[in-house]
């Protein structure tokens, strides 16, 4: 996992804790002091800390904009509008204006959804091999990172159904070796599914006061996240590392992936140690009882994460593999001059 994903799945982390808490600490009326100071502290949570660990963790490392503070005191506002007290709740009465609003576009992303997988199905009848390798290769000659990041997520879906589907998936690359990630594992796909369930669950009894409809459509987009969690399993399992014609194609589920040509590779190296330099280098996989492979890449790469939202740049690569001695002996039997492996 980078570091920019490890600081987004933090501040998620902290903020489910920080609403958890405002909600268990909001009092239901201000009648005594006891009860106004807890809602000083909840209200303190939701409206200054919130914001100020998402500036620490995403806005001051440059991993997302400012403006998107205003999306944590929307979410926030939205939260107050339920939960504060019945003598403050009218202020906060302007969020109910965009209830309506809300729910239409949440019908339309439906409408939408429901049209890309109709399209990635249709799509699928001729298609072999993962179209996110292609799109890769293509952008390595486009400058703009957001036209980069566009192309893959515009595929994720039809990428998702490919490797769901078992008459499709046979059409895809075996893995040479497959990176060791949790993923890869059946009972981290039933921990996973089973806390998707119950978050889509809990949704629709959260939001069913609000609007049915509502409750409806977002327990629906929650639980859809099944397709790509399953996805997401088979790719890990099964084709997390191959070589495409002279691209070494690395995969850490449907959420991860970088393309290398094997001929941008400088340096391989094996050894025992988990050695990490800065922020040029990119760790794949769990630390295991094998050799770990490392690569020097004669130029920095790209890396998609979260299923193609972000694209970041290394120039050194850390692998945690099965067997790393097959990919070695793979990458050298593809190479104009083979490379010699340092120790």
């Amino acid at each position: 996992m980078t570091t920019a994903n490890r600081s987004r799945l933090l501040y998620l982390c902290l903020l489910f804790i920080v609403y958890a808490t405002s909600l268990w600490l909001m009092p239901d009326s201000l009648n005594h002091s006891e009860a106004q100071r807890q809602f000083a502290l909840a209200s303190a949570l939701m409206f200054l800390v919130l914001p100020l660990m998402n500036w620490w963790l995403l806005i001051r490392t440059g991993i997302n904009k400012a403006w998107r503070l205003l999306l944590v005191f929307g979410l926030s506002s939205t939260l107050a509008r339920f939960t504060f007290p019945a003598e403050l709740q009218h202020y906060f009465e302007f969020i109910m204006w965009l209830r309506f609003p809300i729910i239409a576009i949440v019908v339309l992303f439906e409408l939408a959804l429901v049209g890309s997988v109709l399209q990635s199905l249709w799509q699928c009848r001729k298609q072999t091999g993962d179209p996110r390798v292609s799109a890769a290769i293509n952008n390595r000659s486009e400058a703009d990172e957001k036209r980069r990041t566009l192309k893959m997520i515009s595929i994720a879906e039809l990428t998702a159904w490919l490797h769901l589907l078992p008459w499709l998936r046979r059409t895809q690359a075996t893995a040479i070796t497959n990176l060791n990630t949790l993923m890869a594992h059946r009972v981290h796909l039933l921990a996973i599914l089973t806390l998707l369930l119950l978050a889509s669950s809990g949704s629709y009894v959260l939001l069913l006061p609000v609007h049915s409809w509502l409750a409806v459509g977002v327990s629906g987009i929650i639980a859809y996240g099944l397709i790509h969690l399953l996805a997401n399993h088979f790719i890990a399992r099964d084709h997390s590392v191959y070589l495409n014609q002279q691209e070494l194609v690395l995969n850490v589920g449907l959420w991860g992936m970088m393309v290398v040509n094997i001929n941008d590779i400088a340096q391989i190296e094996l050894g025992d140690d988990d050695v990490t330099t800065d922020a040029s280098q990119l760790t794949l996989g769990r630390a295991n009882q094998q050799p770990i492979l490392r690569l020097t890449l004669a130029k920095p790469q790209h890396y998609y994460s979260a299923g193609g939202i972000h694209c970041d740049t290394y120039e050194q690569l850390q692998l945690h593999l099965d067997n790393p001695e097959v990919l070695l002996e793979a990458i050298n039997a593809k190479q104009t001059s083979p490379l010699a492996i340092a120790s």
